[in-house]
């Protein structure tokens, strides 16, 4: 149990550090997208549905909840041009228990587990994860991304 509470207590010194006063000009650029308006199908085919019908809905990304099922997720976002401009790695953290396909700009980004239909098709994907994202896949100002996502291995309903 304490050493669960150390490295609780060091993470969040880890997160905390960067945030001095001097280091401004250098911290790194976060986009959020947790409460961003998402357009969510239900959907079982493994290809991309069409996010106009009427079978889809508009919601926060935050509130979007895949057990026991498969979705799709279309995000528009906006970057920063200063964020582009930087010599720093940038990435996409996903937190979801779940597995996940993601596409930025209409190309692949990467893969988390493989999402699927059907508990059988489904391969369990990380809780956490990062994808690399080359600097030549985001442009300044609009982006999309969209987002394949299943959950049908979990032992228990999340809230």
């Amino acid at each position: 149990m304490a050493v669960r509470i150390v490295l609780s207590l060091l993470f969040a010194w880890l997160c905390i550090a960067p945030a001095n006063a001097e280091e401004t000009s250098t911290a790194p650029f976060v986009v959020s997208l947790y409460g961003a308006e998402a357009r969510v199908c239900v959907d079982s085919a493994a290809s991309e549905p069409d996010f106009a019908s009427h079978e889809c809905r508009t919601q926060s990304l935050g509130r979007v909840d895949p057990q026991g099922r498969q979705l799709w997720i279309a995000l528009p976002f906006h970057v920063p041009g200063a964020m582009l401009s930087r010599s720093e790695p940038l990435g996409l953290f996903v937190r979801a228990k779940a597995s996940s396909a993601i596409w930025l700009n209409g190309e692949p980004l990467g893969t988390n587990g493989l999402p699927a239909a059907t508990k059988v098709d489904e391969i369990p994907g990380l809780m956490d994860v990062v994808f690399f994202v080359p600097p030549d896949m985001l442009r300044p100002g609009a982006n999309r991304l969209v987002v394949r996502m299943s959950a049908l291995h979990g032992g228990m309903k999340l809230s």
